[in-house]
């Protein structure tokens, strides 16, 4: 079973048009339909999307209400994992690596990850403060590294989508590997794959 990235169905979008990547498709096109499931998080992603979307191009929005309302949603009425307890315990874990692992500081925060953050990892020790220049919610965890250099930190919904998997014993296709890589899940890259 595999545990389909919101850029997997995002890719998939393109397919009607011919846009879509080839390998991409082919594999999907290989496999049973029942073993791709979504994760909730996908659904907000994708919500997301739209709801902004909508404040610059409100026929473009609509284009892509349509198409998950009535592709995506139907598609996976009976395959949409919801964030249970046991996903939410086992995401609060992500976020508290274990220090014996490799890849793992000292301090019990992974390694950077070259791309996980706009801050370069080489750059001398960033203030806690400026940490919030990155775009998204992975400044907010993980914080600095014993040796004073920016950590990777996992992304928010990332987390939810891999500890998703991880409790359900799926793989992550996405083409996101380096997000998912501190997660230990398994990773499926179609963009490379094919």
């Amino acid at each position: 079973m595999f545990l389909l990235d919101t850029n997997v169905i995002a890719e998939l979008r393109k397919a009607g048009d011919g846009k879509a990547d080839a390998g991409v498709t082919a594999w999907l096109a290989g496999r049973d339909a029942s073993s791709f499931y979504i994760s909730a998080i996908t659904l907000m992603e994708i919500e997301w999307g739209i709801l902004l979307l909508a404040r610059r191009d409100a026929r473009q929005a609509a284009r892509l209400r349509a198409w998950m309302d009535t592709r995506v949603v139907p598609e996976f009425a009976e395959r949409t994992l919801p964030v249970d307890r046991a996903v939410a315990l086992r995401c609060a874990g992500l976020h508290v690596p274990d220090p014996r692992i490799e890849g793992v500081n000292k301090s019990g925060a992974s390694e950077q990850v070259a791309g996980t953050c706009p801050i370069k990892a080489q750059s001398a020790a960033i203030p806690r403060g400026i940490s919030s220049i990155c775009n998204d919610e992975r400044a907010r965890f993980g914080g600095m590294s014993g040796r004073g250099g920016f950590v990777h930190t996992l992304l928010e919904r990332d987390a939810w989508i891999a500890a998703t998997a991880l409790v359900h014993g799926m793989a992550v296709v996405t083409r996101n590997v380096v997000d998912f890589a501190p997660t230990g899940v398994e990773v499926i890259d179609l963009w490379r794959h094919s």
